[in-house]
């Protein structure tokens, strides 16, 4: 495990990813505003409409895209909003992209903001076909508190090009006691998906879209629907690879 790029790649997403104060500075990473993300996408009674928690701030998604431009190097994201993502689940599952195959190594990283060392770090099977995939916190033993930020991040490592910089990118998830979870969820109307969309939260949603699409491979009205939610918050390149498939 290269533990110190990791380490490395995690003070800069502290530094970036939780801003803190009302005056905090993005420094050289640029974040859209929640408000405006979600305005970006017409209402559509079949499409989910993400409604992000109240209070969330710009910040919590961290990409690093230095290596844009690089044909040699993929296109790596979270499927995450840019602010403190909200989850139910005790052991939620987490899902990333990956624009086209790569045969470097894969890491993945989840951070406690309680402690310093990571409270999980774990190489993913190589070779990684390109489009969606899936980290399944249960698959680990892995549970949240409530109420605490876990950051967690993906990393293509580049480890035979040492002089090359990993591509990392990252998010922040937060669990929800139960009763705030029940409240938020049986405020919401519709199926579960956009009743966790509503709600505010984006990781269930996902999660049970992601669900349905691997259901029912078939219908596009799935695809359409996390098509919609990633353009709602920003990522449209994703957006795009789903409405083609």
């Amino acid at each position: 495990m290269r533990y110190l790029t990791t380490v490395g790649s995690i003070i800069l997403f502290f530094a970036l990813a939780l801003p803190e104060g009302n005056g905090a500075e993005e420094a050289s990473v640029q974040f859209p505003d929640v408000k405006a993300e979600v305005s970006a996408t017409a209402i559509n009674p079949a499409m989910p409409l993400y409604n992000p928690p109240k209070g969330s701030a710009a910040g919590g998604r961290f990409s690093d895209s230095s290596a844009r431009g690089n044909h040699d190097i993929p296109t790596l994201m979270v499927l995450a909003p840019n602010h403190i993502g909200l989850t139910k689940n005790r052991q939620p599952t987490l899902y990333w992209y990956l624009s086209r195959p790569t045969t470097y190594s894969i890491e993945f990283t989840l951070v406690d903001s309680r402690e310093i060392a990571p409270l999980l770090e774990i190489r993913l099977n190589s070779p990684t076909g390109a489009g969606i995939h899936a980290i399944r916190l249960s698959d680990y033993g892995i549970s949240l508190a409530p109420g605490v930020p876990y950051r967690w991040f993906v990393t293509v490592m580049r480890d035979r090009e040492p002089s090359s910089r990993d591509v990392v990118t990252g998010a922040v998830v937060e669990r929800v006691d139960y009763v705030e979870a029940l409240y938020l969820t049986e405020a919401g109307h519709g199926d579960e998906v956009h009743r966790y969309a509503d709600a505010g939260l984006w990781y269930d949603a996902i999660h049970e879209i992601c669900s349905l699409i691997q259901a029912h491979p078939q219908e596009q009205i799935y695809r359409l629907q996390r098509a919609s939610l990633l353009e709602q918050v920003g990522l449209s390149e994703i957006a795009n690879y789903d409405s083609k498939q």
